[in-house]
């Protein structure tokens, strides 16, 4: 698919994660991928779409922490692209959730 737009099973993950999140002291990192069609920067501006339709969705849901958004296009695939199904994996979000009060800093 070509789109960046957020499905009913999507809304409904986004809405656990929302509610897990609430006052939590976490940044997020949030990566967009695509399949192999389609143009490099086509796929690398749609990865880029979905990542911000993530966040987007999140913050309208009341989350106010830090969010990461970053697109790789086709670069990390989950599976050698040999049928429909495998297409449909390397179309996704992740997510990463990131405790900012374990993060260490240190100071030289």
């Amino acid at each position: 698919s070509k789109s960046w737009i957020l499905d009913q099973k999507s809304v409904v993950e986004l809405n656990r994660l929302a509610e897990y999140l609430e006052n939590k002291p976490f940044s997020i990192l949030i990566s967009g991928h695509t399949d192999t069609d389609s143009t490099s920067i086509y796929n690398l501006n749609l990865s880029e779409k979905r990542a911000n339709s993530v966040r987007d969705y999140i913050k309208s849901q009341g989350y106010n922490g830090n969010i990461i958004c970053k697109g790789y296009g086709e670069t990390k695939p989950l599976m050698i692209e040999d049928s429909k199904e495998s297409k449909s994996l390397n179309r996704r979000v992740e997510f990463c959730i990131i405790d900012n009060n374990s993060i260490e800093i240190e100071n030289d």
